[in-house]
């Protein structure tokens, strides 16, 4: 993982991933902009290994410096380094078998359903504009977990959503259990990403920017708002000389604003979700 000085709130939401299996890979930042001791500019590609002064910045290596200097090979496409895939909704990957080169986004068994990360390997649902469907983007759900072995001490808030497609269901678990029930892109392990799988899909370049779309490859994940989404991470308690400080009722939220984390009440009914399948993180 690099880092660069130029972003230093980047690299407090970049330490989380010390110890991610690397073997699978993980994505770069998306940033493609160095420090030039008076502003921020475009990493030229004459200047990646030659800036003397400032070296070692995060446009300058990794992924995302590969894709500058047209040396990047990929599997699927997207932008800078990130590398992804559209898988149908009978589970196979585009331009294989009964999935097209270049599947519509749809409920139908040969539509786009899902995105996979070439690198991450993690697989994520796509949403759907379409209100009237179980995986529409407008959706909210409350935090809910009831297995207390996981949850942080608290399971949350059961069907407390703002928004779903039905009354009964308006809770991350209740969610998850519909999807798996439904066999997204032919599979019934779907869940809740956790605090460090849902950080793989920022866009980071965003926190430069301060661009008015999505921190995400919208190619990729289209429909997605410029807003909050759940992980399934509680936060854990801290301790001060007084004793706990009550943060049982709090999971961590991914803002695709700009990429940042937040702790954010668990009962909070106007929350975002995309759920993930893969080998945990």
């Amino acid at each position: 993982m690099k880092f660069s000085f130029a972003q230093p709130l980047i690299f407090l939401n970049l330490l989380m991933f010390n110890n991610i299996l690397l073997a699978r890979g993980l994505p770069d930042t998306g940033i493609i902009e160095c420090n030039t001791g008076i502003n921020a500019s475009p990493c030229l590609i004459d200047n990646i290994d030659n800036n003397a002064d400032f070296v070692g910045q995060d446009g300058h290596i990794g992924r995302d410096a590969a894709d500058i200097k047209g040396v990047l090979t990929k599997i699927g496409g997207g932008k800078s380094g990130f590398d992804y895939s559209k898988i149908c909704n009978n589970g196979e990957r585009e331009n294989t078998g009964n999935c097209p080169a270049n599947p519509s986004l749809g409920t139908a068994s040969n539509n786009w359903g899902c995105t996979i990360d070439n690198i991450s390997e993690l697989i994520w649902e796509v949403k759907l504009a379409d209100t009237n469907v179980l995986r529409s983007a407008d959706y909210t759900y409350t935090w809910y977990n009831s297995d207390n072995s996981i949850n942080g001490g608290s399971a949350g808030i059961e069907n407390g959503g703002e928004a779903c497609f039905d009354t009964i269901n308006c809770d991350t678990e209740k969610f998850v259990n519909q999807v798996n029930n439904m066999g997204l892109c032919g599979k019934t392990d779907w869940r809740l990403p956790s605090r460090r799988e849902l950080n793989t899909l920022p866009d980071l370049s965003h926190r430069i920017t301060s661009s008015a779309s999505p921190a995400i490859d919208f190619n990729y994940f289209p429909n997605t708002m410029l807003t909050k989404y759940w992980t399934s991470s509680p936060t854990t308690l801290s301790t001060n000389p007084n004793g706990y400080i009550g943060t049982r009722e709090y999971a961590w939220i991914v803002l695709f604003t700009n990429g940042l984390n937040q702790r954010i009440i668990k009962s909070l009914n106007n929350i975002h979700i995309r759920l993930v399948r893969g080998e945990h993180f």
